[in-house]
């Protein structure tokens, strides 16, 4: 009487992903492997069954079991079968001016979503992906047109991205029409500026 094999699943470091992330789980314990989706009574038909010990599930959004068959050079066939928790993304939005004076200093606050549990923590950027700030709040002073991300993360490790633009605008560059006017005591003067705003 042949023992049947110990089919195990490995997953590491944890049972638990982040939603729409994808999972590779790792086989051993037998010499040919089947990985299946649903539950079921295991097959002694070698023709059932591959090399491949190894698999990747992508895009993964709800809790989900996941099922591998085995089978050793006896004949004798196993399964094991593992749960794959989903962690959620954390939802926040941000908020501030999209458009300011040049020079002139601006707050941008990201607030977390009443749906996220817990603390989240922030990371602010620029498209050179140097850090600006990682408070919830970023005081910024602008000088030209300006992209801004965002990332949160939550407390199991998932992110989540978003970006806004303020737009800088300029000083009108104002100048007097005629740089003298000579005029007599008590008399009225008419001065006249321009811009360069249209």
């Amino acid at each position: 009487i042949w023992s049947l094999p110990n089919v195990k699943i490995d997953m590491s470091p944890s049972t638990a992903v982040c939603w729409d992330e994808s999972v590779t789980l790792n086989g051993n314990g037998a010499n040919k492997y089947a990985w299946k989706e649903n539950d079921g009574e295991v097959s002694f038909n070698v023709a059932d069954y591959n090399s491949n010990k190894d698999t990747t599930f992508t895009h993964l959004t709800s809790q989900t079991m996941k099922y591998l068959w085995g089978i050793d050079a006896n004949g004798c066939a196993n399964k094991d079968s593992i749960s794959i928790n989903i962690n959620k993304l954390p939802v926040f939005t941000i908020s501030g001016d999209t458009i300011a004076c040049e020079g002139a200093e601006v707050t941008m606050t990201a607030q977390k979503d009443a749906s996220t549990v817990g603390g989240l923590n922030y990371r602010w950027s620029n498209k050179k992906d140097q850090t600006l700030g990682q408070n919830d709040e970023l005081r910024i002073t602008i000088t030209r047109d300006t992209l801004l991300y965002v990332t949160a993360t939550n407390a199991e490790g998932c992110e989540k991205s978003d970006s806004i633009r303020v737009f800088m605008k300029k000083y009108p560059n104002i100048r007097s029409v005629k740089d003298t006017q000579n005029v007599c005591k008590n008399d009225e003067a008419v001065l006249a500026v321009a811009t360069d705003m249209a």
